[in-house]
């Protein structure tokens, strides 16, 4: 069986890496003494993976971690042992357990939600984000340091469709969602770029990540 984890990644550790943060999860399950399954070979490893990786400074309450077991356990009893192990930071909000053939977590996030905090209003925002909401095509050189040139070049309305924000005293609150493909998806700084917006002051968190037609990504389970 696999265990399904639904985790966070609070403001405490936004600043960790994704590796950091998947040797923090790798130790906390050493320490849970749950019967999880190993790799072959010289250097076993536990079988883990995340949905997707998040970048540095990211906060995050939707990430989702998937776990292959030796022996099937509850997933009460799972989440029970890794609560006591798990550095701070690291929350469990939902575990859900499914068959070792069910399709990877990593192959079915579709989408992900997004909100962003910017602590100060910029100028010209309206103007800037009605120009990206009503254009069909807007070009976006994407850094891609395997390429010769450094870059490629990608259409961001393929990802993400539209920015709603709202200004709250001297803040502005940006939410939206991006489209995630087999290829490849935006990051959420990135689409701050294309809005000529300053990615300093900005404090995004992820808040969700949606399979395909809008469902979740653990069915059932326990929070």
């Amino acid at each position: 069986m696999k265990l399904r984890l639904q985790i966070t990644k609070d403001p405490e550790i936004r600043f960790v890496s994704h590796l950091d943060y998947l040797r923090a999860i790798e130790r906390s399950l050493r320490r849970s003494e749950l019967p999880v399954a190993y790799s072959e070979g010289f250097n076993p490893h536990i079988k883990f993976s995340l949905a997707s990786a998040l970048g540095v400074g990211i906060v995050s309450y939707a990430e989702f971690v998937e776990i292959e077991m030796a022996e099937p356990v509850e997933p009460e009893q799972a989440v029970l042992s890794l609560r006591s192990s798990l550095p701070r930071g690291i929350r469990i909000l939902a575990a859900d357990a499914v068959a070792n053939n069910e399709n990877a977590l990593m192959a079915e996030a579709t989408l992900f939600d997004y909100r962003v905090t910017l602590q100060s209003i910029a100028d010209h925002l309206d103007e800037k984000i009605t120009k990206f909401n009503s254009s069909q095509t807007l070009l976006f050189k994407k850094s891609a340091p395997k390429r010769r040139e450094g870059f490629k070049e990608v259409d961001v309305k393929k990802y993400v469709d539209k920015v709603n924000y709202e200004v709250t005293g001297n803040k502005v609150i940006l939410t939206f969602s991006i489209k995630n493909f087999n290829e490849g998806s935006f990051k959420a700084v990135d689409v701050l770029k294309v809005l000529e917006l300053n990615t300093e002051n900005a404090d995004v968190e992820r808040l969700a990540i949606w399979r395909k037609n809008h469902e979740p990504m653990l069915i059932g389970g326990i929070k």
